[in-house]
């Protein structure tokens, strides 16, 4: 089988039945949206810069997969050219992001924006263009080309920034696309393949197992997991300046729900066959993992929310103690609707792992409480019936947690 074959079954299915409904996902949202006369001003560079960050983003995390050195190491038992190897690793992945990742969001652009069709083909380019400069980079760095690779990111910013004309604009994609390329052409075939370091191995010595000393190692030693919690943090900073402009609401708690959109914290159970399975095996595990594992994601949550909180104060003041409680009740409630959903129904289908970062389930959970949130800002008394029943909640899975 060839290389380019295997790749593309492994990404898209054996009968590539994922194509089909990637695209059903990007038409459903540009016909509804499109019909529903929603129309936004939104800049063309602010197009081409979501299309490029958005594809490149992806694509990195695609290619750093942890479950893509077992199937690599098959495919690199065959016999294979290098130069072929690469395209057919670089056409794959990159189909697979462009499919999956970035249409989606492009279409929702194409549909509330108003565009010519130079610049929606202009933004498939920059897509396009992230998704080689993300591979490009990848390879400089592997190969400690730090130069280059400092200019690799650069041209995945600075020519949507600083380029106005499209013509100029579609010149420098072109060019930057091709000088990636024609890099990776000459990149080794195994610069792709990062298998897992023995001293990165999760092992403990001893007879009693912590489930949340092992949820805080396997955060430590998954450096994305780590890095998606930095860049939450960062937007805690900033969403205050955001949501401080809209005037006549209380738009405090509406930042608390967006924030529980932690990805990878929340399916550390779906990335894990093994782990579920051994949960499912192993009596009692209900109560021992599940608890832990929502104390660990109410901890992580509550440090978000507690900055969020410390921003809000030092731009607008006016924090009180109710303020704080409200970001307790938003940090549990998210914990335990993850562990919930986690334990109930995990994903399963997928083929790697930046598919279960850019599922649709993990807007469930946010989309609720913003449900909540908007309800919370027009009558704050529905805090205290939230507080209510969010310890009948709490007291009655614990309850169900014993006797599973």
């Amino acid at each position: 089988m060839k290389p380019y074959k295997a790749l593309f079954r492994q990404l898209f299915g054996a009968g590539h039945e994922r194509i089909t409904k990637s695209l059903l996902v990007c038409l459903i949202p540009f016909l509804s949206l499109y019909a529903a006369e929603i129309r936004v001003a939104i800049a063309p560079s602010v197009l081409f810069l979501a299309a490029a960050l958005l594809s490149f983003g992806a694509m990195w995390q695609g290619i750093h997969a942890a479950g893509n050195a077992d199937w690599l190491m098959g495919l690199y038992a065959l016999p294979f050219r290098n130069r072929a190897f690469l395209l057919s690793y670089l056409l794959a992945f990159g189909s697979h992001t462009l499919l999956t990742k970035s249409l989606p969001v492009l279409a929702v652009f194409w549909a509330v924006g108003t565009w010519s069709p130079a610049e929606a083909i202009m933004s498939v380019l920059c897509a396009c263009q992230g998704c080689i400069l993300a591979a490009a980079l990848h390879a400089m760095l592997a190969g400690k080309h730090r130069i280059p690779a400092a200019v690799c990111g650069a041209c995945t910013v600075l020519p949507v920034l600083l380029a106005k004309p499209l013509a100029l604009l579609g010149g420098i994609l072109v060019s930057s696309t091709l000088a990636a390329r024609l890099y990776l052409f000459t990149a080794d075939a195994y610069v792709f393949y990062r298998p897992v370091p023995a001293k990165k191995l999760l092992t403990r010595s001893g007879r009693k197992g912590d489930a949340l000393l092992y949820l805080l190692r396997y955060l430590f030693t998954n450096k994305n997991y780590l890095l998606n919690t930095a860049v939450l943090w960062g937007i805690a900073c900033f969403l205050p300046s955001m949501l401080g402009m809209l005037e006549g609401l209380n738009a405090m708690p509406l930042g608390l729900a967006i924030l529980c959109i932690n990805t990878p914290l929340g399916i550390l159970i779906s990335c894990n066959p093994d782990l579920e399975q051994a949960l499912r095996v192993l009596p009692g595990q209900a109560i021992r993992f599940c608890t832990r594992y929502c104390f660990f994601l109410f901890s992580v949550s509550l440090v978000t929310d507690s900055i969020y909180l410390i921003s809000w104060q030092m731009q607008h003041g006016g924090v009180g103690i109710s303020d704080l409680l409200m970001a307790v009740l938003f940090a549990l409630q998210s914990a335990i609707l993850s562990v919930l959903l986690e334990w109930l129904r995990p994903i399963r289908s997928w083929n790697i792992e930046s598919d279960l970062w850019h599922h649709p389930r993990k807007y469930l959970v946010p989309l609720l409480l913003m449900l909540i949130a908007g309800f919370v800002g027009i009558w704050p008394c529905a805090m205290w019936i939230w507080l209510s029943l969010l310890l009948a909640e709490c007291c009655s899975l614990l309850w169900i947690a014993r006797r599973i």
